[in-house]
């Protein structure tokens, strides 16, 4: 193994080799030293507002006692001596080839670990656990457990287990300070259910709640678009929505897949309510223009695009709605420009460039146009729009043609 010795990781936290960690807000390690005699690989997730004492140690990898026999042969230190583990596959990392991990540790949330205690790899510590100093843990511990020995055993939970339940619910730990401030003193005892009771009453504390199942519902949309479950990643981000309903991306996120979906009322529906939230944004008022766009609303398509626009005259989808009407409307000079300014900002797609050259060639300014369509070919090979523009563009003499933007034309033909 080519690590240092040791390598800090944390202010205040120096970690032995091998050794990897996570550490949760407000916890702390005395002493800030974690030990690894093996060097065993291992990585440490630790909660918040967990305290553990000095002397912590990783008891590391296992030897193969189902084996015939138990010497590490294969750790890259014996195998030179041994030719006969030549083409025996490293079971664990090549650094330590005989032994068998257990996994990484896990360490729960509000977590009183004592001194000189001795993690096995691979167990987890419940929430609110506690671990008796000098005990040996080489079993996960569950939640509000107090263990103690060699081996560590539980001696007894710490409240009964409709209390436990209600804590595992409440999860107080993930609490923004100033909740956490407001119930310290009932934090700081063993009021359990008047803890319960008064949360249940404080609209702050159920705004906290709805917003995290609004993130559990949207983890949940991401992983349905991810399988490409477009109705499912639907269901779920209203079911966020519903949950968070003052949260303008969460609308945003679902107009989107609305409007992918072609249920553009549903989109505009979305997008209106994430204007009203966030009614100075450029880029939510062009997707709402967009959408009443799509929605055959003309007068709300350009009020939303005219603001839009002022608010910030280089939004990509505003300028690009914007150059697509003046398209329609046969204003082709000025489409022309909106759809240059999009190509200087980096966006160049088939539809753009397809429409840029029409407006070129409405404009006689044959050479670019036939650039644009190249260029279409380019990004799409298999453009018969594009192959069938430039088969007409053959019969029309350059010299006929105006530049309508040399510049822009020019520097791209050069590159």
């Amino acid at each position: 193994m080519n690590s240092p010795e040791s390598v800090k990781t944390k202010p205040n936290v120096t970690l032995a080799a091998g050794l990897t960690l996570e550490l949760g807000d407000h916890s702390y390690i005395h002493g800030g030293k974690i030990a690894n005699p093996s060097g065993a690989l291992t990585h440490l997730t630790v909660g918040k507002f967990c305290s553990i004492a000095t002397d912590v140690t990783v008891i590391g990898y296992d030897h193969h006692s189902e084996w015939i026999t138990m010497f590490p042969f294969l750790d890259d230190g014996h195998r030179a001596n041994w030719p006969g583990t030549e083409g025996i596959p490293y079971p664990q990392a090549s650094q330590f080839g005989s032994n068998k991990s257990r996994g990484d540790i896990t360490i729960g949330h509000d977590v009183w670990i004592g001194y000189g205690v001795k993690l096995f790899k691979g167990v987890t510590i419940g929430n609110g656990a506690v671990i008796g100093a000098c005990s040996l843990v080489n079993k996960s511990v569950e939640p509000y457990t107090v263990v103690a020995g060699i081996p560590a055993r539980p001696i007894r939970k710490r409240f009964s287990d409709e209390e436990i339940a209600i804590l595992e619910k409440v999860q107080w730990w993930n609490l923004p300070a100033e909740l956490i401030n407001r119930y310290l003193p009932q934090l700081c005892s063993a009021n359990i259910a008047g803890l319960e009771q008064q949360l249940a009453q404080d609209p702050d504390y159920q705004s906290f709640q709805n917003k995290l199942r609004a993130e559990e519902y949207l983890a949940q949309a991401d992983a349905a678009f991810a399988r490409s479950d477009l109705a499912a990643a639907s269901l779920a981000l209203q079911q966020a929505v519903t949950h968070d309903p003052t949260a303008a991306p969460l609308h945003v996120c679902l107009g989107n897949l609305q409007f992918q979906l072609s249920y553009f009322d549903g989109a505009l529906q979305s997008f209106t309510r994430a204007a009203e939230l966030q009614p100075d944004d450029s880029d939510v008022l062009a997707r709402l223009a967009s959408a009443a766009r799509a929605c055959n609303e003309p007068a709300l398509f350009e009020k939303n695009l005219n603001r839009a626009l002022e608010l910030n005259p280089k939004n990509p989808l505003a300028l690009r709605l914007a150059a697509n009407l003046n398209l329609q409307q046969h204003h082709h000079a000025e489409a022309a420009a909106q759809y240059f300014t999009l190509l200087g900002a980096g966006v160049e797609d088939v539809e753009l460039l397809l429409s840029l050259g029409e407006c070129l060639n409405k404009l006689r300014d044959v050479n670019s146009a036939r650039w644009c369509y190249e260029l279409a070919l380019e990004v799409d090979p298999t453009s018969e729009i594009a192959q069938e523009a430039l088969r007409q563009l053959k019969g029309k003499p350059a010299a006929a043609s105006k530049r309508v933007q040399p510049e822009l034309c020019d520097a791209a033909a050069v590159n």
